[in-house]
């Protein structure tokens, strides 16, 4: 599993992780990251997660918000996410997790459910497209996608 970039954005207090690779297929028409389709983008997360862990406690309180973003984040290896995800709650004071994802939430694994707070869903389907999709303080692009607000008291102890 490799991590293509991060970056932090201000307007969301947000930290986003992007993966690389999806295995969508079809791939979504009009795509924000088609260049995130191939897999082999970036560098292997295990040697990256020690420092984008100290980038995250380092912005201190301003970071509110861990997105990850792909590519597709659950077209990855199930394991190497999972244990990613985790390490990322353990070594980080509490921030909320973020999922983005083009799956429908009865199409996700429960343990991954458990790992988030917020999972966006849906694909991006153009012809949905909208401007008032706005839930949990996110544009969503298109009609049809969505963000499930995972209860804190669901949430497993990592």
């Amino acid at each position: 599993m490799n991590i293509a970039s991060t970056q932090f954005t201000l307007k969301t207090n947000s930290f986003e992780i992007y993966l690389s690779g999806c295995s969508g297929n079809p791939k979504c028409e009009g795509c924000h990251n088609p260049i995130l389709w191939n897999f082999n983008c970036g560098s292997n997360w295990i040697y990256e997660i020690d420092s984008i862990v100290e980038k995250i406690n380092d912005f201190g309180t301003l970071v509110k918000n861990v997105w990850i973003l792909g590519g597709e984040p659950l077209d990855q290896d199930y394991k190497e996410f999972i244990t990613m995800i985790k390490r990322i709650r353990n070594q980080t004071r509490r921030i909320n997790l973020w999922l983005f994802t083009r799956f429908e939430f009865d199409e996700i694994d429960t343990d991954i459910i458990k790992l988030f707070d917020y999972i966006k869903c849906g694909r991006y389907e153009p012809s949905l497209i909208t401007e008032n999709n706005i839930q949990y303080g996110i544009k969503l692009a298109t009609s049809n996608q969505q963000v499930k607000h995972i209860k804190q008291e669901n949430q497993i102890k990592c």
